[in-house]
């Protein structure tokens, strides 16, 4: 649920992050959680690779340039990772939740430009900025939760929980004893 769907990358330094990113992803060693030397497993939903499939296929054809893996087979719950870029707001990989090993990369320029299109997201779980010149960006964002140059959200002691159609409400921390708790209210007059 917390993995990052679409990572906004600066014109800047997108062809370094991409050719950075491309080269991590193929040492990922896909297969079953059982067998030693596998990094990534099977997903949960045997209908989770069509669902990747419609969306990597959707974005191919509006433009999206695959630049590592491969469009998954719809009868396999073994899929490999993905790296698209040249993603744009209007496809449809970049406004749905994937849930799956697929890296969506969207340049940005303008902070002004890369809030506003993040926070057009209908969902708002997680968010995550990297970067030392990105000052207030974390606390601008319209998420549940935020990683500030670290992507460990999932801690006992950090509320978890979204915003938006991500639901409201925190569990885990002391705030999510409080989903368990009645309050009562005397008025005297």
């Amino acid at each position: 649920c917390i993995s990052p769907n679409r990572f906004y990358v600066h014109q800047t330094v997108l062809n370094p992050f991409v050719a950075a990113l491309v080269k991590e992803v193929q040492s990922v060693r896909l297969g079953s959680g059982f067998a030693p030397g596998t990094t990534l497993g099977p997903l949960g939903l045997n209908s989770a690779s069509g669902r990747i499939r419609g969306l990597l296929e959707d974005a191919t054809a509006c433009g999206a340039s695959l630049r590592f893996g491969s469009v998954p087979d719809p009868s396999t719950c073994l899929v490999s990772p993905v790296v698209i870029s040249d993603v744009s707001d209007d496809m449809r990989i970049a406004r749905e939740e994937i849930f799956g090993p697929v890296f969506s990369i969207l340049a940005w320029d303008t902070i002004e430009d890369v809030l506003a299109r993040a926070n057009g997201a209908e969902a708002g779980l997680a968010g995550y900025v990297f970067g030392a010149s990105l000052g207030g960006v974390a606390e601008q964002l319209e998420v549940g939760m935020v990683g500030r140059d670290t992507v460990h959200l999932s801690q006992p002691y950090i509320p978890f929980g979204g915003v938006k159609l991500s639901g409201y409400g925190r569990e885990g921390h002391h705030l999510g004893i409080k989903e368990y708790q009645e309050s009562r209210c005397i008025v005297q007059g």
